[in-house]
């Protein structure tokens, strides 16, 4: 599908859509890997002040500060329980 525009000076432009939708993936890709990047780390902070945080306190905590929440990070780690997240996750520091 192409879209056109018109400027004053009637020129046309042509732009295809699907070129567009392969940039805006791409860019949200980015945003969101950044995006995970930032939870792991803060994560990492959070488990050196409380190794015993739960599942319930992160979700809190997540919320109120933008970052993913313990079922994403689950998903995105492959793992079932929240203390296999936290066990991996204080292994890295």
């Amino acid at each position: 599908m192409t879209i056109t525009f018109s400027y004053p000076c009637k020129r046309e432009v042509y732009i295809n859509t699907e070129f567009i939708n392969v940039i805006q993936k791409y860019i949200n890709s980015i945003h969101m890997k950044n995006f995970y990047k930032s939870t792991r780390k803060e994560l990492k902070k959070i488990l050196k002040k409380n190794k015993q945080i739960s599942y319930y306190e992160w979700n809190e905590y997540a919320y109120r500060n933008g970052f993913f929440s313990s079922i994403a990070i689950m998903a995105h780690e492959d793992i079932e329980k929240w203390e296999d997240v936290k066990k991996k996750f204080e292994d890295c520091n």
